[in-house]
């Protein structure tokens, strides 16, 4: 996180380009994630009961309700499942054939990071292929506070480190990460600060 923010093209360094950019960490500094697509938001009543629209064709493609563009479909589990992919994707292992996706469901996902075990049941239920089988944002959110409950400190305290890191890489970065998880102990900073 970098309060003083930092140069458009240049990460690492001030916004004028005239020194390093300071950073802080998301445990000394708790950021505020917004997923947004603005482009396509639409306004709906309540009053009028669950939408139905045609779907509209974001980023991601991959939804199921895509598969027929003539079908007018609830959009709120599709941002359910968008937002389930989005993990799947980023942390877990893509299943790309129908045999490693039967076998990941029955098992487990093989993972792209360590230690995302927990989330994977959530993450499942999410992209469901029958939107009607999937939870609702209301049931995700309970779900996920839930599961964050339910980890230790240490869990949360622990470095997401890549499965096809080669050692030399995750001995370095294990040191650096428990050296400043020390710092954080030391000074009584909460493995996830809430927000004020």
């Amino acid at each position: 996180m970098y309060p003083k923010s930092f140069h458009p093209m240049a990460v690492e360094r001030t916004r004028d380009y005239r020194g390093t950019a300071k950073g802080r960490t998301r445990t000394w500094c708790r950021p505020r994630y917004f997923l947004i697509d603005l482009g396509l938001s639409r306004q709906y009543d309540p009053a009028n009961g669950p939408p139905l629209e045609i779907p509209l064709r974001g980023g991601d493609k991959s939804a199921p309700e895509h598969r027929d563009m003539e079908t007018p479909c609830n959009p709120f589990p599709t941002d359910v499942y968008y937002l389930g992919n989005l993990v799947r994707e980023d942390y877990l292992q893509v299943c790309t054939s129908v045999h490693s996706q039967i076998k990941a469901f029955l098992s487990h996902i093989h993972q792209k990071y360590h230690g995302f075990e927990f989330i994977e049941p959530l993450i499942v239920d999410m992209v469901q292929e029958d939107p009607k089988k999937r939870s609702t944002m209301h049931e995700v959110v309970n779900r996920f506070v839930e599961i964050k409950r339910g980890l230790s400190t240490w869990k949360l305290r622990s470095r997401m480190g890549r499965n096809n890191e080669i050692w030399p890489v995750t001995a370095w970065r294990a040191v650096s990460h428990w050296y400043r998880t020390v710092g954080y102990v030391i000074s009584r900073k909460p493995a996830l600060p809430e927000p004020k």
